[in-house]
């Protein structure tokens, strides 16, 4: 691993806790109905807070589901990411009362 790498991993980490403090106390709702499993939020997630169910949902798919509710630091990559826009993140403490989708997140004014 050459040095760039190294500085560039130690960065990330560093900005990945600044983040963190800052946008905690995010959540994540799954609509399990509309979600085929597909797995593409967990892999997104920067804080490893989804994981796939056990579970089936009434359409025979596995779905995602949030493991480490106490993780999730609210940057909205899962529902960015899912193709069937079933995951809805919300903010509480930076911005208040409102939810962050996929398709809405352009149009909210961000504090």
């Amino acid at each position: 691993m050459n040095r760039h790498n190294t500085l560039f991993q130690e960065v990330h980490g560093k900005v990945l806790r600044v983040v963190h403090a800052m946008l905690q106390d995010g959540h994540v709702t799954i609509d399990t109905e509309r979600c085929k499993g597909c797995g593409l939020c967990v892999n997104a997630c920067p804080s490893q807070s989804l994981r796939l169910s056990q579970m089936v949902n009434s359409r025979g798919y596995v779905h995602s589901e949030q493991r480490f509710a106490n993780r999730c630091i609210g940057c909205a990559s899962c529902a960015l990411i899912c193709p069937d826009a079933c995951i809805t993140v919300s903010r509480r403490g930076i911005i208040p009362h409102q939810a962050m989708q996929r398709d809405s997140l352009w149009s909210n004014k961000l504090a």
